[in-house]
């Protein structure tokens, strides 16, 4: 075991994987790099157990916050892993581990290499390779699931599709399977409904077999807020035009293979292109991706909350999505503001007083003084439905929703501290019963938390 002050590396952690119940321990590891690719993409991690360099790592939900707001870009961190799942990825005819990580402890924030890690590879990986683990290609070992635990997923998404517009006698029953799944089914055919978010004109091309043909790329887009690509060839480019560009289609038999270290969809003889405009189980995803390219404009592209929830009863929608939406701020939660753990970098956790001035962390168990957490947690509603939403409000947006630094939270929760009735008065002054433009990251990572990124006061 290697030792960085108090703490221990769980070395050889990731020869464990296979293991059927790995995702009940609590492994501390460090992290050797991380790919920030942009604010929607999870961020991408190498990871090291003391022996080995582990790259097939995400992280999403309560980790991605913690990784933000600790500011741990280009840090060495030492962490423990609260939570996280493993997700199978087809690499050829080689199944492999992929580490999405939801929540995290952070240990130490930045601290030299620890051990003398290599980067992993498994006997039959090595044996593939020659011996050899130096050439830089990410390793991992299989895992060994039956590939029938993907199909029943799919199956769980399977939709009858029938046509808007009267007169049409089109029908369709559809296996759909979101962007950000399709590495699970390299050489098969999955059905994609997606929107077709960027294309290029078409193009001459010379190939090896059929001489010149024309070639344009197409951008797919959905709810997981993935972009694959997509290579049309010869007459396919026909079935392209610009006025199908940000507006939805179905993809029905397209299949998936690897391509330059990721995966894109390619077509298939029995590949049929339908446009999406006709079909009904794209008016969410229309109403998601307007709400997506509105960006900061405020009122633009709003959905209702109401729609939101119609997504997700349906499957139509999945997590870590943007919307924006419109609502009156009706009340906050209990605790919305509390005293959190002041002994170890990142816990974050509630304490509580045990005796005058000494506060004890549920989390960790360590005695300290307190600090006070810039979250607001509030509830918001809109004309859509009865049903009150909770929105989370996270460090300095906080202290803007609020107009309060951290200084003046916690004098106002001194002040107040003998009722919490009183304290969240005091702290939402002003607040409710205004109506605020939101927009909001839903976070399935995080159990569906909604987060506010962006607000504008409408009135």
């Amino acid at each position: 075991m290697q030792l960085v002050q108090n703490y221990s590396l769980s070395t050889g952690f990731f020869g464990r994987l296979e293991e059927e119940r790995i995702e009940s321990i609590q492994p501390v590891l460090q992290v050797l790099k991380d790919v920030i690719i942009d604010e929607i993409s999870p961020v991408k991690l190498h990871l090291n157990d003391g022996s080995s360099i582990y790259t097939l790592v995400t992280i999403r939900g309560r980790a991605l916050e913690k990784f933000i707001m600790n500011e741990m870009k280009n840090c060495k961190s030492v962490v423990k892993l609260l939570k996280f799942h493993r997700r199978k990825i087809w690499c050829g005819e080689v199944s492999k581990i992929h580490i999405v990580v939801d929540d995290f402890t952070l240990l130490v924030k930045d601290y030299g290499v620890i051990g003398n890690p290599k980067l992993y590879c498994d006997d039959e990986e090595r044996g593939r390779n020659g011996g050899s683990s130096t050439d830089g290609s990410p390793c991992s070992p299989p895992i060994k699931m039956m590939r029938i635990v993907s199909q029943q997923r799919r199956n769980n998404m399977k939709l009858r599709v029938a046509p808007q517009q009267q007169g049409s006698n089109m029908r369709l029953e559809l296996n759909r399977c979101l962007l950000e799944d399709i590495e699970e089914y390299v050489k098969e055919c999955i059905d994609v409904v997606a929107i077709l978010h960027r294309m290029t004109s078409p193009e001459p091309k010379q190939t090896s077999g059929k001489g010149e043909q024309n070639m344009m790329k197409l951008i797919l887009l959905d709810e997981s807020n993935t972009e694959v690509q997509l290579v049309a060839w010869g007459s396919r480019c026909n079935q392209f035009t610009p006025d199908m560009r940000h507006k939805p289609i179905v993809l029905k038999s397209i299949g998936v293979k690897e391509w330059s270290g990721g995966y894109e969809l390619t077509f298939r003889q029995v590949t049929k292109v339908i446009k999406g405009e006709e079909l009904k189980i794209t008016e969410d995803l229309s109403k998601w991706y307007a709400a997506r390219q509105s960006g900061d404009s405020a009122g633009g592209g709003v959905v209702s909350i109401q729609d939101i929830y119609d997504g997700y009863s349906t499957n139509r929608i999945s997590g870590n999505s943007y919307y924006n939406i419109t609502g009156k701020i009706v009340g906050l939660v209990s605790n919305s503001l509390y005293k959190t753990c002041n002994a170890r970098e990142g816990c974050c956790s509630k304490v509580e007083e045990v005796r005058k001035n000494v506060y004890e962390c549920r989390k960790c168990g360590e005695m300290s003084s307190f600090r006070v957490a810039p979250v607001l947690v509030f509830l918001v509603r809109d004309d859509s439905t009865i049903k009150k939403q909770k929105l989370h409000v996270c460090d300095f947006l906080a202290e803007s929703l609020l107009q309060r630094k951290r200084g003046k939270i916690l004098k106002v929760m001194d002040q107040y501290s003998s009722n919490s009735e009183d304290v969240k008065q005091a702290v939402a002054e002003g607040l409710v019963g205004r109506t605020f433009w939101f927009r909001v990251k839903i976070d399935a990572g995080g159990h569906g938390r909604w987060i506010v990124k962006k607000y504008r006061l409408l009135d």
